[in-house]
């Protein structure tokens, strides 16, 4: 979180609520990656800040499995905060799918913020189908050269957009 600029840590409740959406723009072939393009908004838990507070985040997500069940990720984005600041970040991801349903990760995240240094995530987790377009996923972060211990949970959708022809 970040408070004019500044990066704050000591944040113990629910800040806010994400809702986003992904584009696979294209799939990976040889030697091209997987691409996909991101967007989040995330809107105040608080009544009271209203959405005249709401934060943006958008990001392009580069793919490649090898080893069948590992892939190799990386995210390069942008994020405008609920309370006005402005940073960049990326994400480096080893993931590894132990069947069709249940899927882990290790990454570093990296924020690049206007005004202060750097900050390094070790974030690790996993996820759940629960069914075909539907899963859970669960997320812990520890700070690498920053006080922070996160915690996440997420829900994502998967709306099929092709139509199929008979």
């Amino acid at each position: 979180m970040f408070e004019e600029n500044e990066k704050i840590n000591d944040i113990s409740h629910i800040e806010n609520i994400q809702i986003g959406a992904a584009i696979n723009l294209w799939k990976q072939k040889n030697i091209l990656l997987e691409l996909a393009s991101m967007a989040r908004i995330c809107l105040p838990f608080k009544k009271e800040e209203g959405f005249n507070t709401m934060g943006k985040n958008s990001a392009l997500h580069f793919s490649n499995v090898f080893l069948e069940k590992w892939a190799l990720n990386c995210n390069i984005g942008y994020a405008y905060a609920v309370d006005g600041g402005k940073t960049g970040g990326h994400v480096l991801n080893i993931s590894y799918n132990l069947n069709d349903r249940i899927h882990f990760f290790v990454e570093n995240f990296s924020e690049f913020c206007t005004t202060s240094p750097s900050t390094q995530n070790l974030n690790m987790g996993g996820d759940f189908a629960l069914c075909k377009n539907m899963c859970f996923d669960f997320s812990v972060a520890k700070g690498l050269n920053y006080n922070l211990f996160y915690t996440s949970a997420l829900l994502t959708w998967v709306i099929n957009t092709k139509n199929k022809v008979h």
